[in-house]
């Protein structure tokens, strides 16, 4: 750098020496140049070295760049073991469970369905996780362990997940989880009275 900047010194010297300009001496302007120290750091970054005792040291890194991302620790926190897939950001500790073959998690209609209805219940999606069961190898004791969940809605098939054997329409204690469980949501679009049974169940609870 300072092999440049003297370059530089020479050259307006030799252009501005019949100017008005006075001539400035490459080597005195050098001394008197007064880099500040954030500027140094910037340029160089962890390539900067000092001399310590004769011996080279090598300089800290930037505070910006020992910082770990914030972005990256809140998305890694709010993820279940960082690799199960679910919609939601499980805020609240309420999980929902579908079964559908066919869909990540449910068609169009049905993901409209199921928004309505957390909505209804008071609850954003930020609040609630929803998973698909499908091709999935989760146990009782993995879900309670993965998501701490403190209540269960299991749609359709799903609620033959549980230890025990649930009816249809069913409210029932787990562990200090409350578990629901209702009809699929493709039955749902298609009978209202099974999402006014399911509904029947959740008002008492999170209805507004």
């Amino acid at each position: 750098m300072a092999a440049i900047i003297s370059l530089n010194l020479w050259q307006r010297n030799k252009n501005f020496s019949s100017g008005s300009y006075p001539a400035l001496h490459p080597l005195m302007t050098l001394q008197k140049l007064d880099i500040p120290k954030q500027s140094i750091q910037a340029l160089y970054g962890q390539n900067l070295v000092r001399i310590k005792n004769g011996s080279e040291v090598q300089s800290a890194p930037s505070e910006k760049a020992s910082k770990p991302s914030k972005k990256g620790a809140e998305k890694k926190a709010n993820t279940p073991a960082n690799t199960t897939p679910f919609l939601g950001r499980n805020k609240q500790h309420v999980l929902w469970m579908v079964h559908d073959d066919l869909n990540d998690y449910a068609d169009e209609a049905g993901m409209a369905l199921l928004q309505g209805i957390i909505q209804a219940c008071g609850w954003k999606m930020d609040d609630v996780a929803v998973i698909n069961l499908h091709n999935q190898s989760f146990t009782f004791e993995s879900v309670k362990t993965l998501f701490q969940p403190k209540y269960i809605i299991a749609l359709g098939s799903a609620y033959g997940f549980f230890p025990a054997n649930l009816p249809l329409y069913a409210q029932m204690q787990f562990d200090d989880i409350l578990v629901i469980t209702g009809a699929s949501l493709q039955t749902m679009q298609s009978e209202k009275e099974a999402k006014a049974k399911l509904w029947s169940l959740l008002k008492p609870l999170f209805g507004k």
